[in-house]
């Protein structure tokens, strides 16, 4: 008798009823595995597809091209999880594991619990590089004289916060980004030093130095001399006027315009070796921050 295969639990319990009305039940019947009652079973087939049946199905011949290894039950999966269900080209569907028996062509494996593991962490951002606050560059804005507001600038990287002070030949002498030039910078040189910070730390840098010009007293009114011009008498020098207004004085009396020797105060008593000469007074004023400045008095004869 040709054997006809059906796919399915049906197509099963019609193959078994056919071989057993045909005879072929006997010595050749492996014997059944005993699986729980009520359950599935497998049946594998000579090409390896199998079929699944009810475990009470009586187990087919192993004659008449059936595989004769004894029923095994089916894998049951928890309940409410979800199976894969094998496609010929390999591929597979993830289903409700209640899904009906795929028919036709489809190589159905029982139902396999969808593959569990660990959860996975959600991906975090690689944090960004940090860097500490540097400067590159630092300078002085502004005409260095007396009186004149500076103002320091700097060109930093990566800083949240840039704090300036300010040195003279070096030493520092005030904070902030501007300063006011004082007549005690005169002649020195002053430079800027940026400091920028961040979380990360930070760096320093100074400007160059630049110089201080001492600015030059300008004299309005020139020095004068008062007495009489004679021998043993007494004449006194005014210094005049300058601006801004000098913080010192030095006196030099001249004869016909060569310096008498010790003669350096604001007077001086002619003596016979003026008799017939003139006399004049040089003043060289002074002021701190300010270049010293001469200037020189009329001259006067001396008589006898």
């Amino acid at each position: 008798m040709a054997a006809v295969r059906m796919t399915g639990a049906l197509g099963a319990l019609a193959l078994v009823a056919g071989l057993a009305g045909a005879g072929l039940t006997g010595t050749g019947l492996a014997a059944a595995a005993g699986p729980a009652a009520g359950g599935e079973c497998r049946i594998t087939w000579p090409d390896g597809s199998y079929s699944m049946v009810p475990c009470t199905t009586p187990e087919p011949p192993a004659s008449g091209g059936v595989v004769g290894a004894p029923s095994t039950p089916a894998p049951t999966p928890a309940a409410g999880g979800e199976c894969r269900i094998t496609w010929p080209d390999g591929s597979y569907s993830m289903v409700p594991c209640t899904t009906p028996e795929p028919p036709g062509g489809v190589v159905w494996g029982p139902g396999t619990p969808a593959p569990t593991g660990p959860s996975v962490p959600a991906p975090q951002p690689t944090p960004l590089p940090t860097y500490p606050a540097s400067v590159s560059a630092v300078f002085v804005n502004g005409t260095p004289t007396v009186g004149r507001i500076l103002g320091c600038s700097a060109d930093t990287l990566y800083a949240e916060a840039v704090a300036y002070s300010w040195l003279r030949n070096g030493q520092p002498v005030a904070t902030g980004a501007t300063y006011r030039v004082s007549a005690a910078d005169a002649g020195h040189r002053l430079a800027c030093r940026a400091a920028a910070s961040n979380k990360d730390g930070g760096g320093t840098a100074d400007s160059p130095a630049v110089l201080v010009a001492r600015q030059a007293l300008r004299n309005t009114q020139r020095p004068t001399i008062s007495g009489a011009a004679r021998v043993g008498a007494l004449l006194k020098a005014t210094p005049g006027r300058w601006a801004p207004v000098a913080a010192g004085h030095r006196f030099v009396w001249l004869r016909d315009g060569k310096p008498i020797a010790r003669a350096t105060r604001g007077s001086y008593r002619p003596t016979a070796a003026d008799r017939g000469h003139s006399l004049s007074v040089r003043v060289t004023a002074s002021r701190t921050g300010y270049s010293p400045l001469t200037a020189a008095s009329k001259a006067v004869r001396v008589r006898s």
